[in-house]
């Protein structure tokens, strides 16, 4: 939820006015006076910081920080909290692959799932690629590991001639190819737009995506490398989640009881799927295609559910359409008897931002804390984090 500054001063009533801040007590660290708040931007939240343990920490730091105070005012606040409202340089705006909202829809294009099913045997496979290239830039797959084979690269010479394909402009040399699946069948195909060095090619805003077939009801899965193995114990800090101490694998409340790669990271994007599953410790990513496709996601559909007794994470997207869908889909997963969790993300942020700000502050504190050079910084976070060791 969004905490406004009447929330804060309702939880905490020593904070005094100062001008345009409130400022008392910090419940995390205790100073008297460091904890301040002031009115965000029209319709947001707080601006939420304390002099003592969070204003100049680097993002992911600052992030988990503010977890544990709004943990600390909230104790019974649930598994999802906000972060600072700070939107990433990077961001890059996602177009819903979604049917009746996608690029699809608005070229009153229809395609079938034998077009998704001539590009996805057209593609090849992605290891080496600019598809590979591209996810390991967005830190969504550790570089040099295999990708999964529900991911491809298509490149615009083996592009099926009677298949549409993303209007991405000269500087494209193909797309990622995700696969959506349903009762077991390929049913369409999600195609990102890539140039040879991959990166996303967007001469105009959201042309560079193209869903092929009908995605309604149908899922893309994939799978930790290390599921289902044991996982050393990470070091004693803060679970971003729960706040307790936690083992490598999952990231939810009670798991320094489970120290396997465990769970389902579920999701709108296949992109947020597989960072929250590298972020939890799941072991397995799911992604449905949009915010229509998880708001009615059907366990019922997806064969390899069948009996699961794990835990289940929504990700919410930082929108007000992300966090709907994902309660829905997770009231609709603890009816049917899943242990089903939402994540919410503060507005203008998603797993994949999260995932880097976590990635990239523990390779900054092994490159200038522990002297390593920066590659090796980055394989070495992604050891540690990703549960690759």
């Amino acid at each position: 939820m969004i905490r406004t500054v009447s929330d804060w001063r309702a939880a905490l009533p020593a904070l005094k006015r100062r001008g345009r801040e409130w400022r008392g007590p910090c419940p995390a660290c205790g100073g008297r006076d460091r904890f301040h708040i002031q009115p965000g931007a029209a319709g947001g939240g707080a601006l939420v910081g304390c002099r003592g343990c969070i204003d100049g920490l680097e993002p992911g730091a600052r992030a988990r920080r503010y977890g544990e105070i709004v943990r600390a005012v909230w104790p019974d606040e649930g598994d999802g909290f906000e972060r600072p409202r700070t939107r990433p340089r990077d961001r890059v705006p996602s177009p819903s692959p979604d049917p009746a909202t996608g690029p699809d829809a608005r070229r009153g294009a229809a395609t079938t799932s034998t077009d998704a099913g001539r590009c996805w045997d057209a593609a090849a496979a992605a290891d080496g690629t600019p598809a590979a290239a591209y996810l390991a830039g967005r830190l969504c797959w550790p570089p040099g590991a295999a990708l999964p084979a529900s991911i491809r690269w298509l490149s615009l010479a083996r592009w099926p001639a009677s298949t549409p394909r993303p209007d991405a402009g000269a500087g494209a040399a193909g797309a990622i190819v995700f696969a959506f699946r349903k009762a077991g069948a390929l049913a369409a195909v999600q195609a990102d737009a890539l140039t040879g060095a991959g990166a996303l090619a967007r001469p105009r805003p959201h042309n560079w995506r193209r869903t092929i077939g009908p995605g309604a009801g149908a899922v893309f899965e994939a799978a930790h490398p290390r599921a289902g193995t044991p996982a050393r114990p990470r070091p004693n800090e803060p679970d971003t989640v729960s706040g307790e101490s936690r083992l490598a694998f999952p990231r939810f409340p009670g798991a320094e009881k489970t120290p396997t790669v465990g769970g389902i990271s579920l999701a709108e994007g296949p992109l947020s799927a597989l960072a929250s599953m590298w972020e939890h410790g799941a072991a397995r990513a799911l992604a449905t295609g949009g915010t229509a496709g998880l708001a009615g996601f059907d366990a019922a559909d997806l064969a390899g559910l069948a009996g699961f007794r794990g835990r289940l994470i929504v990700e919410a997207d930082g929108d007000v359409g992300g966090r709907r869908a994902a309660l829905a889909c997770a009231d609709r997963l603890r009816a049917a008897g899943f242990d089903a969790a939402t994540v919410h993300r503060a507005a203008g942020f998603d797993a994949v931002d999260e995932w880097a700000a976590e990635l990239e502050e523990r390779a900054a504190i092994l490159e200038f804390g522990a002297g390593l050079p920066r590659a090796e910084a980055d394989r070495a976070a992604w050891r540690a984090l990703g549960g690759l060791e």
